[in-house]
């Protein structure tokens, strides 16, 4: 039975039963910590159940003092998968931005021998937090593009770049290989047109603010989905209708 790539997405970051809103980490919450507190604090992470127990609420109040500490956690593949993991979580929410936060949680996600759930995690730490890192961009398009890659991270670097590429013609060229490429993962190539149909949308939306010569090269990257002949491949019917209301509101500005 093939689970839905969408569903387990929307899932997997429902970290200890838990979903993301109930703890807030606004940096009027902050607190002066020391490094030992600290540590003592993620060695207790193992206990964490829920996301208000202390180990786990008293790191996040420490916000950037806890950065780098919650780093070396993640990139400690001698820690349990959970720690980890919470690790990551944490950095999701205290969000610091900085090129040294983001370039180690790279290198997670680049290493396909790393702990999956991890990497899954990291992926989504990288998503919140790197929104506008090129590098970060990259990454997800290099992961995305290799097919020996785990299904469930090339389907969140896909996410990944619809949230944070979507107005990159490069970007929506990489979805749509995905899709033509019939040797690809038939959940994958079904997923990702539901992808470029909130892309289609959202230049729409935004298309009154965005060049005509970007606005023609995203079309242009987006028409070749709709010449796939696929029987086992249905297409979101109103990508289509999406994509040529684009291509009359960019003859209207010619």
């Amino acid at each position: 039975m093939v689970v839905n790539i969408q569903k387990k997405i929307n899932l997997a970051f429902i970290v200890l039963g838990c979903s993301l809103p109930l703890l807030s980490a606004s940096p009027s919450n902050a607190q002066t910590c020391t490094e030992a507190e600290i540590q003592a604090n993620i060695e207790n992470f193992q206990a964490v159940n829920r996301l208000y127990d202390p180990p786990f609420g008293n790191v996040i109040q420490c916000q950037k003092e806890a950065v780098q500490p919650l780093i070396v956690t993640v990139l400690d593949q001698n820690s349990t998968s959970k720690v980890r993991r919470i690790a990551a979580f944490a950095l999701s929410l205290i969000k610091e931005s900085s090129p040294a936060a983001i370039q180690p949680l790279i290198k997670v996600v680049e290493n396909q021998q790393d702990d999956l759930e991890v990497r899954r995690n990291v992926a989504f730490t990288l998503r919140t937090i790197a929104k506008d890192s090129p590098e970060t961009i990259a990454v997800f398009i290099d992961v995305l593009k290799d097919q020996q890659d785990n299904l469930e991270i090339r389907s969140h670097a896909a996410t990944a770049l619809t949230e944070m590429g979507h107005n990159s013609s490069e970007v929506v060229d990489v979805l749509v290989n995905v899709v033509k490429n019939q040797q690809s993962h038939l959940e994958l190539r079904s997923y990702v047109p539901t992808l470029l149909e909130a892309i289609s949308f959202n230049l729409i939306v935004e298309k009154g603010q965005i060049p005509k010569h970007k606005l023609n090269q995203l079309i242009q990257a987006l028409k070749p989905v709709l010449e796939i002949q696929d029987e086992d491949l249905l297409l979101p019917p109103t990508l289509r209708t999406n994509i040529n209301t684009l291509q009359a509101s960019l003859q209207k500005k010619i």
